[in-house]
């Protein structure tokens, strides 16, 4: 029997960009070119020759860290809000509530701790962002008020319980890893597992999910390389 999201027409459309985009993702071996690149400039420029040049217009390779990382922080919170326009209606509260993981720890440290850096008063929207208790762990809040926006349908928790252990898995490796582990390595291994449970549940609304924690790592990795590179260079100038 087909889950209900499956059944809708507008699932169908959002499935087929799905995999559009999931195809034209950068493979391990072309992050590893770009890594190559050692400036923030050459890098921003081989970088737009590739499918992430449609997330870099508007990015510029001359602005501070903190303009890349408000540029990310935009990127991210359109693409989740575009999936979501595509995403049959009862699923949409779910989707729209992953855009929050943008900005949950820069709004915890602003409730609890004040906007003592000026990009933070910038950043709109910050002082209406539900954030955890004190002491609660916050990933764990986080699914737990997730899990309240699934669509009440026998088949949903089946499909989705399993990101929510290996969201947790995921966490507890981070914190635990050896010092032989890199962040890459495990980065590029959640990256296969997330890639084989995509084409599983291909049709089911666990690839949506999916898909938008594989669109989030992507960008988290574009940043990471954004960002080293302009510190480098604010390290190492006149």
């Amino acid at each position: 029997m087909s889950h209900p999201m499956t059944a809708s027409p507008r699932f169908a459309t959002l499935q087929a960009r799905l995999q559009a985009r999931h195809g034209q993702r950068l493979d391990p071996a072309q992050w590893n070119r770009l890594a190559a690149v050692t400036t923030l400039e050459a890098f921003v420029a081989r970088a737009r020759e590739t499918t992430l040049g449609g997330w870099l217009e508007g990015v510029d390779p001359n602005g501070d860290v903190h303009h890349l990382e408000e540029m990310m922080r935009e990127l991210f919170l359109r693409q989740v809000a575009l999936v979501a326009g595509l995403t049959p209606r009862e699923w949409q509260p779910a989707v729209r509530w992953v855009a929050t993981l943008a900005d949950l720890p820069t709004a915890r440290h602003r409730h609890f701790q004040g906007a003592d850096h000026p990009w933070m008063a910038r950043l709109e929207g910050l002082e209406h962002l539900e954030t955890p208790p004190i002491g609660q762990d916050s990933l764990t809040w986080w699914l737990d008020r997730w899990q309240k926006l699934w669509p009440k349908d026998p088949g949903t928790k089946t499909a989705l319980t399993g990101l929510i252990r290996l969201a947790h898995a995921t966490q507890e490796r981070m914190a635990t890893r050896g010092e032989n582990e890199t962040f890459l390595n495990a980065w590029f291994e959640l990256r296969g597992t997330l890639e084989l449970r995509f084409r599983r549940h291909a049709m089911g609304p666990g690839a949506l999910f999916i898909h938008l924690w594989l669109m989030a790592m992507d960008l988290h990795r574009l940043r990471g390389e954004l960002c080293r590179r302009r510190l480098f260079a604010a390290e190492s100038g006149p």
